[in-house]
């Protein structure tokens, strides 16, 4: 999810419920991190658009699914959502 889907109109966080409902997730987000693919490594993602589903929000928000999960170093800044700024 890019970072300008998880923000409302004025530019604040969505909270974990408004991220669940927007992205169709089973359970409300806790933690937040940045994906750094380093210059030299290749990842195989498929990108795509959350699919309506009956009581979610979905269809506006772009998911990128990994092939293969990538290493956790990949994964920097990891914060809880309520410490996070943008």
């Amino acid at each position: 999810m890019r970072r300008e889907q998880m923000v409302d109109a004025e530019g604040r966080l969505l909270s974990p419920k408004e991220l669940q409902r927007k992205s169709a997730l089973p359970e409300p987000p806790t933690h937040i991190s940045d994906l750094a693919v380093p210059s030299d490594k290749a990842l195989d993602i498929h990108i795509s658009t959350v699919s309506p589903v009956a009581g979610w929000k979905g269809g506006d928000v772009v998911q990128y699914n990994f092939d293969k999960l990538p290493p956790k170093n990949w994964f920097i800044e990891t914060k809880p959502l309520a410490e996070w700024r943008f």
